[in-house]
């Protein structure tokens, strides 16, 4: 049970204190360079979440001009009736 304990508290607090000194810096650099990946794939994946969503904006503007009604544009673009109003 200590060892499991030991194990948490080296995982939560990441203290790399007794491992030799160019080691644990290639270990930080390995966290450093997985936090960054994983932030440009956050970043990445809103982009195209944005992205999207401006299209489906532009979309159903064009959709609105041409006569379509809020109940097609909703079932259409999965917009609420709430965001379709806004874009009247």
């Amino acid at each position: 049970m200590q060892i499991m304990k030991e194990a948490k508290k080296f995982v939560d607090t990441n203290d790399f204190s007794w491992i030799d000194d160019k080691y644990r810096k290639s270990l930080i650099k390995e966290q450093e360079e997985a936090a960054i990946n994983k932030g440009k794939s956050l970043g990445i994946a809103e982009g195209k979440s944005i992205g999207i969503l401006e299209g489906t904006i532009k979309l159903v503007k064009k959709l609105i001009a041409n006569g379509y009604n809020k109940k097609e544009l909703v079932k259409l673009s999965g917009l609420s009736e709430e965001e379709i109003d806004k874009l009247k």
